[in-house]
């Protein structure tokens, strides 16, 4: 089981970080991915502490296992619902907002 987590985690991780990617705004890349880092470092941080609280729990190493299986395979559900198509719309109209309301100011300066 260890195996298995651990040679899917990898393309799985690359898999979450590319399609992350599709969803951003246009100029809000840095702080996108500053969120995403802030977040994986959490995770990073919170996950080991509920597997060490599991496995002491139980006594058992393999229900933490089975905590890590579940986080994995129920993340991929709701990923399946996400419309990347309308999500990159989105994206986009969000970021050409701010663009149209520079332009209202100038013609507002100018006029």
């Amino acid at each position: 089981m260890a195996f298995v987590l651990g040679f899917l985690y990898g393309g799985a991780q690359g898999y979450c970080r590319s399609f992350f990617a599709e969803l951003i705004p246009r100029r809000m890349e840095a702080n996108m991915f500053a969120l995403y880092a802030v977040a994986d470092k959490g995770s990073s941080a919170v996950a080991p502490a509920v597997v060490a609280s599991i496995a002491d729990l139980t006594h058992e190493i393999r229900w933490a296992f089975m905590f890590l299986r579940i986080m994995i395979g129920g993340s991929i559900p709701l990923m399946a619902r996400i419309d990347v198509v309308r999500g990159k719309a989105d994206a986009e109209r969000w970021s050409e907002e701010p663009l149209r309301r520079e332009e209202r100011e100038e013609e507002v300066e100018v006029g």
